[in-house]
């Protein structure tokens, strides 16, 4: 390991480790290294087949009209538009922005400093045992562009009428994410892919929710000024830093611990 000390000006997050990058080394060992546990069982995460994800879905979702989506990205800042490039061609009308599902033709151009979702919606049915043979066929596209996850669209009766009306749909349905990499071979519960923001207290995917990664209890006022995941105008972009001394003495309690599974 070679270990580079910083000479810019620290901020009230800063700690040895991160003025030395010693703790970006330690996230990446986690993420590559570590072995994932279920919240539930406490069971050792492990790949699942995608046969057996297809009996999970029939059971779970039996008599239900479901959609199958492909998530492509996943919280991360960007335009995006060759996404809609590559799905236009492909013959797939669509895609899901933030919960929006926005046509590949016109796509619009996204806010580079806003992180999204993008997911390929790949097929809607209704899952009952005559449908099973298209369940199938179209779980293995879904998780072939998803790179083994898959996203799961129930409760979508009135999605097509919004549509229609270009009316908001990110309030429309149920999302449930299943994965073949990472799943509970007890409760069957899948797992995102380990991320090395959820091991970091300067991004909002890993710190407290209470303190945004300070170490202290704040008041709504400071976490809202804080919070560097919602920045706009001419500090889009810039990482904040808590100097003023009054926040030392009126936030002097520490943060309660949370416990964060992963």
């Amino acid at each position: 390991m070679a270990i580079e000390q910083r000479l810019s000006r620290g901020g009230r997050k800063s700690t040895v480790g991160t003025t030395t990058e010693i703790w970006h080394f330690l996230r990446l060992l986690y993420v590559k290294l570590g072995t994932q546990h279920c919240i539930h069982d406490d069971a050792a995460v492990q790949p699942q087949t995608p046969e057996r994800l297809t009996a999970l879905l029939m059971r779970e979702y039996r008599g239900q009209h479901i959609g199958l989506l492909s998530p492509l990205v996943m919280n991360r800042k960007g335009v995006y538009t060759e996404l809609a490039d590559w799905a236009r061609p492909r013959g797939y009308t669509h895609l899901r922005v933030d919960g929006n599902f926005l046509p590949t033709t016109g796509f619009p151009r996204l806010d580079r400093f806003k992180e999204h979702a993008i997911e390929l919606p790949v097929a809607s049915f209704t899952v009952d045992p005559a449908q099973e043979d298209v369940l199938r066929h179209a779980l293995l596209t879904a998780l072939e562009h998803g790179k083994g996850v898959v996203h799961v669209l129930s409760d979508i009766g009135h999605l097509k009428e919004a549509m229609l009306n270009d009316e908001s749909t990110a309030d429309i349905g149920r999302l449930q994410a299943y994965s073949t990499r990472r799943a509970c071979p007890v409760c069957d519960t899948s797992y995102a892919e380990l991320d090395p923001r959820l091991f970091s207290y300067n991004s909002k995917h890993g710190w407290c929710g209470e303190c945004v990664g300070t170490g202290l209890a704040l008041s709504r006022e400071q976490r809202k000024a804080m919070d560097d995941s919602v920045a706009d105008g001419k500090t889009k972009g810039e990482r904040k830093v808590l100097l003023s001394p009054s926040w030392t003495r009126s936030a002097t309690k520490p943060a309660q611990p949370v416990q964060a599974h992963v």
